[in-house]
């Protein structure tokens, strides 16, 4: 259920084998360069890997559908650092399995372990530990890749979780707006997107999507529209032109 990824003129592939999520680099060509474990994988319903490598410099970073992150080498598998969520931080397990790609920003870490108290955190991507910890509403995660919104004075980091769309200062973690947005199945699986001074955020089940205007410092969001025919379970969107 995850997507490839292109960097150091390598293809980055998760997969599951006997219940093991692997990670796989390929030539461009489409030669198997090296092929390495980073633990169990979700195998309940719908079994297989989730998250989308994500590489920064010579770092591979993969989060398994049951909470647990690791970092690897990317030009050769070996484990650099691994955590995990649940154990470690109070995360919790979802339905159909934890479903997010992480969000790096310079040496920042971004990812949602959907724990009452550890809900949303920022760790040090070259070892892993906590640099913040935000609470926001103490739900649990909601198959979401976060996004940062880089305004003049502030960044964001714009997330789905149970049932709320949330807003938080990158530097520290702080809940600084959130818009009310449950479904039947807390599922909210589309990253929402930034333009013009607006978040676009949308779901499926009958829930449909809105426009949230931001203030100039990001500090709060007013909705400006609502509509259940912006309604989308899964697939995403992108802003063209």
């Amino acid at each position: 259920f995850s997507s490839p990824a292109f960097a150091n003129d390598m293809i980055y592939l998760s997969g599951t084998i006997d219940g093991i999520g692997h990670v796989y680099a390929l030539s461009q060509s489409g030669k198997l360069i090296w092929k390495k474990p980073y633990g169990p994988e979700f195998t309940e319903s719908y079994p297989g890997s989730r998250t989308t490598p994500v590489i920064a410099g010579d770092l591979l970073y993969i989060y398994s559908g049951i909470g647990l992150l690791t970092c690897m080498s990317a030009n050769s598998g070996d484990m650099k650092w691994s955590k995990d969520l649940f154990k470690e931080l109070g995360g919790q397990q979802i339905q159909w399995g934890v479903t997010e790609t992480v969000v790096i920003d310079g040496d920042r870490l971004y990812i949602t372990p959907g724990g009452k108290q550890h809900n949303v955190v920022a760790l040090n991507r070259m070892n892993g530990q906590l640099i913040w910890s935000s609470k926001a509403k103490g739900e649990k995660s909601a198959y979401c890749t976060p996004l940062l919104v880089r305004l003049p004075n502030r960044t964001l980091l714009v997330t789905h979780t149970e049932s709320h769309v949330i807003g938080l200062d990158a530097a520290d973690g702080k809940l600084l707006w959130s818009q009310h947005q449950p479904n039947r199945w807390s599922v909210h699986s589309n990253t929402p997107l930034y333009y013009n001074g607006a978040i676009f955020y949308f779901s499926g089940y009958g829930q449909g999507g809105g426009l949230l205007k931001l203030s100039d410092d990001g500090a709060t969001a007013k909705q400006q529209w609502f509509s259940k025919t912006m309604d989308n379970r899964i697939g995403g969107a992108v802003v063209v032109d």
